[in-house]
């Protein structure tokens, strides 16, 4: 059995390289709308569609590090599709919401059905990005601490 203190050292490393990682993103995610560059189109309308699925990943997880990773994913990429079809309806009161900045950084304002490729995309790239940290920290994504091993180490010794 993993002890405690590496146990909450490993989950300690975990979630503040999951906060590093939500640092990077944040402003990757506004460059991508400010890009002028060579396929600055398809930066403008789907890169940050990527780093957005990724960003809710790693989010979710850093909130509740034991959650499920399966979960996450599929719970985002549910959230960010219905957020999708959410932008063909539009009532006044979110009409107003879309007008911010924030409201169109988070709710986006235009129905595209090209956005779902890269919101799997996306969400392959954050589970991806979520078991590399794990992996990286030593941290069992998913568990309750009580079942994770010393790998080599069995329980009868």
């Amino acid at each position: 059995m993993l002890s405690p203190i590496n146990s909450k050292w490993a989950r300690s490393r975990f979630r503040r390289s999951l906060l590093t990682s939500l640092v990077v993103l944040v402003p990757l995610g506004i460059a991508t709308k400010l890009y002028q560059g060579p396929g600055a189109k398809w930066s403008h309308h789907f890169a940050g569609a990527v780093l957005y699925e990724i960003f809710w990943i790693l989010f979710v997880v850093w909130l509740w590090p034991r959650i499920s990773p399966v979960r996450v994913v599929l719970g985002v990429l549910a959230a960010t599709v219905a957020i999708e079809f959410l932008q063909l309806w539009h009532p006044s009161w979110l009409t107003a919401i879309r007008a911010t900045l924030a409201g169109k950084a988070l709710l986006g304002n235009t129905f595209s059905p090209w956005d779902f490729p890269y919101y799997v995309l996306g969400c392959g790239l954050g589970w991806g990005w979520l078991h590399g940290l794990a992996q990286w920290s030593g941290f069992k994504v998913g568990t309750s601490g009580k079942d994770r091993k010393i790998p080599g180490c069995d329980s009868k010794s």
